[in-house]
């Protein structure tokens, strides 16, 4: 069973976050997630997520991508 976080942050630049996973970094059938992208080079992204969190993209789900987050945001 799994849970759905709801932790949110409007401005990652001011909270010092550094980098960023969307689906475009995630590859389907591998837990490892491998690449990431940097806040500063733009990113309109809300969701947190913290260490050892399972990232699941839920569109396009059948293309089965997910990870486990191995640092933090």
């Amino acid at each position: 069973m799994v849970r759905l976080s709801k932790a949110r942050c409007s401005d990652p630049e001011v909270e010092g976050i550094e980098r960023y996973v969307g689906l475009e970094h995630i590859d389907s059938d591998d837990l490892r997630i491998r690449r990431w992208g940097l806040v500063a080079e733009g990113t309109t992204f809300t969701t947190l997520f913290k260490l050892g969190q399972v990232l699941f993209g839920k569109r396009r789900a059948y293309l089965r991508k997910f990870g486990i987050a191995i640092f933090i945001q």
